[in-house]
């Protein structure tokens, strides 16, 4: 195990956190498993959060444990996730959503019986059920999935705020123990987060829409670029694409996890562009503005970034028939 220096300048200057006083306990140790943009985040934020806390890294990758230690997101960093765990109050497992699921089932036979495991996927249904299989980590995990993130990855773009204003989506079951459900929440807003409860599968459903299709929908696009187009690219072709840019092998383990809400959004959007294509080819002006207009106006009621509060109502949508791989 490696020990870092203190916390980066500026790491404990905390900006205002919504609800941060809510939290009625003084974790003293956590376990972060990968520490890559969103664990070292974590880290981060829970130094700026508790100065005194300490925060243990693991990661198979040399590299990213010493940047991990360099950037201050950890206190210490190891290879072993059982000794990261030892002792720890609070467990984030920050890994590809494909490994979530084992790995709590192997950390809650060895962690502390009052530990908190919970993690950062994008996905929630399969891995809910898969740790709910296993009674003492049904115990211990509460799902976790923060809206945040970005295209590059590495705990050298980890940054303290990354969670601030920023909503979390806790997934319970009629199994999760109400006292980590109340731990996890007041967690997430301790270091600035607003806090969403869905059920797994309504997650995995609305999550489908907003985020995974639309991912693969960005991809479609940034795959036909021609080679001869590149001079005249534009904000609006980077604003579409921009997270095609998103790690390929993070997002085919998500596609596993969600295959059959992300391929009915996926077949719907097709549904849309052929009623593009048909409007277009029949030169029918009319239906055409009939479904530009009905996107402009579903996208402006989308709130800014900043806002946490959703729109009071949203238009019907017009119908043309009718979320770290070295962990």
């Amino acid at each position: 195990m490696t020990p870092s220096p203190s916390p980066p300048a500026g790491g404990t200057n905390a900006s205002p956190q919504p609800h941060g006083d809510s939290i009625d306990f003084q974790p003293r140790k956590a376990a972060i498993i990968g520490v890559g943009l969103l664990g070292g985040s974590i880290g981060l934020a829970l130094r700026r959060r508790w100065p005194s806390i300490e925060v243990f890294g693991s990661s198979r990758s040399e590299k990213k444990r010493q940047r991990a230690l360099q950037t201050g997101c950890v206190t210490t960093a190891c290879e072993d996730e059982r000794a990261a765990c030892r002792d720890a109050d609070l467990i984030f497992i920050c890994t590809p959503v494909g490994l979530i699921a084992e790995k709590a089932i192997q950390l809650a036979a060895c962690c502390p019986e009052h530990a908190l495991l919970t993690d950062v996927g994008s996905t929630k249904r399969k891995i809910v059920d898969t740790v709910e299989s296993d009674a003492r980590a049904a115990a211990k995990f509460v799902g976790s999935h923060p809206i945040a993130g970005g295209e590059k990855t590495g705990p050298e773009h980890a940054t303290a705020d990354l969670f601030e204003n920023k909503r979390v989506v806790v997934t319970p079951t009629e199994r999760t123990a109400a006292d980590r459900l109340t731990r996890t929440i007041a967690l997430w807003q301790a270091l600035g987060a607003e806090v969403l409860q869905l059920s797994p599968s309504v997650h995995d459903d609305q999550l489908a829409g907003v985020s995974h299709a639309t991912h693969f929908a960005s991809c479609a696009v940034a795959s036909i670029l021609r080679e001869d187009e590149i001079t005249l690219i534009g904000s609006g072709w980077r604003d579409t694409t921009r997270v095609a840019a998103g790690d390929p092998q993070m997002w085919s383990d998500i596609a596993a996890q969600n295959a059959a809400p992300i391929t009915v959004r996926l077949r719907a959007i097709r549904q849309q562009l052929d009623a593009l294509i048909d409007a277009i080819d029949a030169e029918d002006r009319d239906t055409l503005m009939r479904l530009l207009t009905a996107a402009q106006q579903l996208r402006q009621c989308v709130p800014a970034p900043d806002s946490i509060r959703a729109p009071d109502s949203i238009p019907a949508p017009e119908s043309a028939a009718e979320t770290d791989s070295d962990a």
